[in-house]
């Protein structure tokens, strides 16, 4: 593959010319359209991956009688996977699939044995790069097992449905350094949709109308019911002009509320910067948007029991 190719994605950068032509000369570049699975949890490990563009899925099998699975992070280009397959043979601890169409590099064991053999330095230089990586990521798991418990114990404790969104979403939003936010349910009694929390959007009284009309951004996330990430909102080749209501900003997230096969609504995130949010805010939204929604479903069923007991004594004194 092109040298050139290689050097964008950051753990090779350093990597002299020539030393790079030479690994270039000896790696694997391989597409996969969306869904396409890079590899199987399970399978022997062989080779590293690099993303030069599109993203993955690391996907972790939960209960394999029942084909349940999680989805465990989202990687774009300039991640690396599957490194641990350049020192042991050891089975892949996941199953990684493309998230759309993916460029991929392999570097298989054998190539990076080569590299060490021409040149122990550079070798060295490049493990040191992946544990760098591995590092910042590993703090970066940390920091959302934090959120992650906080919001949890936080959900735990709240009873009513307003405490849990005001909570969840300010936690969020401080969490991910987004400007400005939405938080929006459908409201299953009246129908369409209520905005339950904001921060910041830069959007007149109209658009935020529109928001509760069920159209644009949200009312696509809402009916597709997938999460998205978006870097650059007017050059994003899934967006349309029809799409644009007057409240998105260059960067933003759209994360559904999933739960019971059901989709309660969604929370959004805004930048005015692009590029502003990285997969790892993705995955830590969804983790608890996860756990949100089953909060909001038993908050609801609450609010429901205490209005028909309230009815009822209201009839017994009648």
């Amino acid at each position: 593959m092109d040298a050139g190719k290689l050097k964008t994605i950051p753990v090779f950068s350093t990597i002299e010319p020539a030393i790079l032509a030479d690994l270039a000369s000896i790696v694997e570049e391989k597409s996969f359209e969306a869904g396409g699975t890079v590899f199987k949890e399970g399978e022997e490990g062989d080779a590293m991956y690099a993303i030069l563009e599109g993203a993955v899925k690391i996907v972790k099998m939960i209960d394999p009688a029942k084909g349940l699975s999680k989805d465990l992070a989202i990687l774009g280009a300039g991640d690396f996977f599957g490194e641990m397959s350049l020192i042991d043979r050891s089975p892949r601890s996941a199953s990684v699939v493309a998230a759309g169409p993916a460029t991929l590099v392999r570097v298989s064991r054998q190539a990076f044995q080569d590299l060490l053999e021409k040149s122990a330095i550079t070798a060295a230089n490049l493990l040191f790069g992946i544990i760098q990586t591995v590092s910042g990521r590993l703090r970066q798991t940390n920091a959302e097992l934090v959120t992650l418990y906080e919001t949890g114990k936080t959900i735990g404790e709240a009873q009513q449905l307003q405490d849990i969104v005001s909570v969840v979403f300010r936690r969020l939003v401080s969490s991910t350094g987004a400007q400005c936010g939405l938080f929006v349910l459908r409201n299953e009694l009246a129908g369409g949709l209520e905005i339950r929390d904001s921060e910041g959007f830069p959007a007149g009284q109209s658009a935020l109308l529109k928001i509760v009309e069920d159209r644009g951004l949200v009312g696509r996330a809402l009916r597709d019911g997938a999460a998205v990430l978006i870097a650059d909102v007017e050059h994003d080749d899934r967006i349309s002009k029809e799409d644009m209501e007057g409240y998105e900003t260059p960067s933003m997230m759209l994360v559904p509320l999933h739960a019971q096969d059901r989709i309660l609504g969604v929370i959004v995130f805004g930048h005015r910067e692009k590029s502003r949010f990285t997969p790892n805010h993705l995955n830590l939204c969804l983790g608890v948007a996860s756990q949100t929604a089953q909060a909001i479903l038993n908050a609801r069923h609450r609010e429901e029991e205490s209005a028909r007991s309230k009815l009822h004594r209201h009839y017994v004194k009648f």
